[in-house]
């Protein structure tokens, strides 16, 4: 019982740690299509142990929430059989860890490449990757919208989690699927009303789920037809 608790205040450990590596990353880049080659090593020195950090953070972040989905899929398939909606919420919890693995591995590298001896068109291409990996970020939310949509409906029909939470996974869901479509659209347009919308709900779900999980790691299924 006391592993189970463990695996599942893990859930509440990803939510700490990605908020921190998300409140220090960096916003004010040099801009990849005018900066220099001197103008981006300059700025990579100076910012170098905070984008370590961002990076570093989100990777731990990220490994945090492994735990917690394998926690999750436990409970999961103890109340679903067949476990066809577990199996797609876990694989929409991997898709959307591996992206944002992706995208700290390229901002990683960024901070550990060696510009001493760099040519300028190694540094702006560098630099360009570094730029692109935020594109990553762009498509999580489709990820997530599985991940929720799939927990929640299985929630609702076969228990494992309270009702109320499953209720309000279905709308976290629905945020994600439609704010996915805030990174394609047009600057200052956002159809959730805030681009940062989805990401909000999807931790919001996690770190409820985490804590009635830490509470009662012991799933209740619902009677068929319930």
């Amino acid at each position: 019982m006391v592993w189970e608790r463990v695996g599942a205040a893990t859930g509440i450990l990803f939510v700490v740690v990605f908020i921190a590596a998300f409140s220090i990353q960096q916003s004010d880049f040099p801009d990849p299509g005018l900066a220099s080659a001197p103008d981006i090593v300059m700025f990579v020195e100076a910012n170098q142990v905070r984008l370590g950090w961002t990076a570093a953070l989100y990777a731990v972040s990220w490994t945090a929430f492994l735990w917690f989905l394998g926690s999750l899929r436990s409970v999961m398939e103890s109340v679903e059989t067949p476990p066809r909606l577990g199996a797609a919420s876990f694989g929409g919890g991997l898709v959307t860890a591996g992206l944002f693995f992706a995208m700290a591995g390229l901002k990683l590298e960024l901070t550990l490449a060696d510009f001493t001896t760099a040519q300028e068109a190694a540094v702006v291409s560098r630099w360009a990757i570094f730029d692109a990996s935020d594109g990553l970020f762009g498509i999580t939310p489709f990820p997530r919208a599985v991940f929720l949509g799939s927990a929640s409906l299985l929630t609702l029909r076969f228990g494992g989690l309270p009702s109320w939470l499953g209720w309000f996974g279905i709308g976290a869901a629905i945020v994600n699927l439609v704010g996915g479509f805030d990174y394609f659209a047009p600057s200052g347009v956002s159809y959730t009303g805030s681009q940062l919308a989805d990401l909000v709900f999807f931790l919001i779900w996690v770190l409820l789920a985490s804590a009635l999980l830490v509470r009662d790691p012991r799933p209740t299924r619902l009677a068929p037809g319930s």
